[in-house]
């Protein structure tokens, strides 16, 4: 398997837009082959923190995504709307449950 927590600091006046389309973007991620989760999570304290946390198959699989129009335009859109200073991206291991359990 293939995690990534992404951790992302919205700025205020782009919240309630970004949480919007992030649900659309997650949506249509969460609908690919080779996506198994796509979560959007708000933190209870700091609203303006969002964490991605996203499980594809393969590292080859989030290739795939990233190369869907839907995945640019994304990521155009809400480039302006992030604190790119605060970003923060780590690649997981799952430990539990194991890799044959996603299948």
């Amino acid at each position: 398997m293939y995690a990534v927590l992404g951790i992302i600091k919205v700025k205020p006046e782009h919240l309630t837009a970004f949480i919007e389309n992030v649900r659309n973007h997650a949506r249509l991620s969460a609908g690919e082959a080779g996506c198994l989760r796509f979560d959007v999570l708000q933190d209870a304290v700091d609203p303006l923190t969002i964490c991605l946390y996203e499980v594809f198959r393969s590292e080859a699989d989030l290739e795939r995504h990233r190369q869907q129009g839907y995945y640019s335009r994304w990521m155009e859109m809400s480039r302006g709307w992030r604190d790119a200073s605060a970003y923060t991206r780590r690649v997981l291991h799952t430990l539990y449950p194991g890799d044959d359990a996603w299948r």
